[in-house]
């Protein structure tokens, strides 16, 4: 009897290998023919692999689909933020002229791998394993209404820059006021983007494509602005409502102006023409040392009060008049007149850093700001004037008085001189310079001056009257009486 040694085995032959290979290859062939017929049977669902916007619908049936289309398409009223460059804006949906289709987009995605051919649905529905589908909304726009809600869009924006600025707030704080872009509206290329924002699921902002145009002056280029360094006012007095109303314009005009180290202030190029079509109104102005109406009344002392501010402040003054006749409002030589095309005022940022205009009209006061770069040197402004001659006074007859009546129609004022000196710096270092030496003609008086009296005459004695002779050898006549 023959013994088997322990642990000895017969290997297998390659022959015997290769038949299990085979075997088992088959087996995970037929397996995974067996589970892909699975799978690839119609369930009543929509088959593996597809989205509608994003939003993946696969194994559900179409109700379902049906549900979450819906729930992903914005309502006709639903708010749609919309982005411009320096811009934004809000407008439905229905403005866009969209409107939404869920039962479409939910047929679609029930339909993948359910049409053609067999072979075709098979290869479909393998196909979505490899590659899946993501199914757009589905919508409709009206174009007609489309472009209308564009086109208002494009009335409302703005078409020239604006510059940032700076603003002093109540709590005294600076705050500065960011750039403003001019904008012009690419009305093909925003249609274009409505629709490429619908067909991407409805979701986030509308980019509208425009031309912009960037302003000059950027917020971050007045990040020294951060405090007041100079401040004046004038008294508003008994000014008239129509010289309030004026005063507001012109100080609006200039009110947020940002002047770059040397940039010149013009008067005339920020306030513009002072005449009734642009909203001006008449008011008293000085004329030949007369106040009389005039278009514009009261841009004057904007233009003083600005003059001082910007004294005060440290600006090189580049142009300035003065009145013919010093103002109540201001010492002389402290004013500074305007008149289109004829007295300018000017003057130019000479420091290094951005300076800002702030102009406000309260009840009792107009005030000028200059905001800027603390730390400067501190600036003093005085001004001494002196008296000068009497004009003649003009004496002119008025035939409507009574007879030696006088009427002192103007009163007269004496010629003034007056000088105006600038500070800069702490005494005794501190420099000083003449600012300007003005010269104030005297307004000469004005009377009128009635008819001269009649001269005084002494009345003529009277002649008695002698009673006539009476008749010869006749009775005397009685005399009669004298009347006086």
């Amino acid at each position: 009897m023959g013994l088997i040694r322990a642990g000895s085995s017969r290997r297998p032959s390659a022959r015997s290998r290769i038949a299990f290979l085979l075997a088992a290859i088959v087996l995970v062939l037929i397996l995974g023919c067996g589970a892909l017929c699975l799978s690839l049977r119609d369930r009543g669902t929509v088959f593996p692999g597809v989205s509608i916007a994003g939003k993946p619908v696969s194994g559900l049936t179409r109700q379902a689909a049906l549900r979450v289309a819906q729930s992903l398409c914005p309502r006709p009223d639903a708010p749609v933020a919309l982005e411009l460059p320096g811009t934004h804006l809000r407008r439905t949906v229905r403005d866009l002229g969209l409107s939404f289709h869920p039962e479409t987009a939910a047929d679609a995605a029930y339909a993948l791998g359910r049409r053609g051919s067999f072979l075709s649905r098979i290869w479909t529905r393998v196909n979505l394993r490899r590659r899946p589908k993501n199914l757009p909304l589905a919508f409709e726009m009206q174009r007609p209404m489309a472009e209308r809600t564009l086109g208002q869009i494009a009335a409302n924006l703005p078409k020239i820059p604006g510059d940032a600025t700076a603003l002093l707030e109540s709590d005294g704080k600076v705050r500065i006021v960011p750039e403003r872009f001019g904008l012009a509206l690419k009305s093909a290329e925003s249609l274009r983007g409505i629709e490429a924002w619908a067909r991407k699921g409805a979701r986030g902002p509308v980019r509208l494509a425009a031309a912009a145009t960037a302003p000059r002056i950027k917020a971050q280029d007045l990040r020294p602005v951060t405090s007041v360094i100079a401040r004046f006012s004038t008294p508003l007095g008994s000014s008239s409502a129509n010289r309030r109303h004026n005063i507001r314009l012109a100080t609006a005009s200039i009110s947020g102006f940002v002047l770059m180290p040397g940039d010149v202030f013009s008067y005339d190029a920020v306030v513009g023409q002072r005449t009734a079509k642009e909203g001006y109104r008449l008011a008293p102005v000085i004329q030949g040392g007369r106040l009389v109406p005039g278009a514009g009344g009261g841009a004057c002392q904007v233009s003083s009060t600005l003059y001082n501010a910007a004294l005060l402040s440290g600006m090189e003054i580049v142009q300035r008049s003065h009145h013919s006749q010093p103002v109540s409002y201001l010492p002389p030589g402290r004013d500074a007149a305007v008149w289109w095309g004829v007295f300018e005022l000017k003057f130019r940022n000479p420091t290094d850093s951005p300076m800002v205009l702030q102009g406000s009209v309260g009840a009792r006061f107009l005030t000028f700001l200059v905001l800027g770069k603390p730390g400067g040197p501190r600036i003093s402004v005085y001004s001494t004037h002196r008296r000068g001659r009497w004009a003649r006074p003009i004496m002119r007859a008025d035939h409507s008085l009574p007879p030696g009546k006088t009427v002192v129609e103007r009163e007269g004022k004496p010629a003034v001189f007056a000088t105006v000196v600038r500070q800069i710096g702490e005494s005794p270092g501190a420099s000083r310079q003449i600012v300007s030496r003005d010269y104030y003609h005297a307004v000469p008086a004005i009377v009128r001056l009635g008819p001269p009296a009649p001269a005084a005459t002494e009345p003529e004695p009277a002649v008695p009257v002698e009673p006539p002779a009476p008749p010869p050898g006749g009775p005397p006549e009685p005399v009669p009486a004298l009347s006086q």
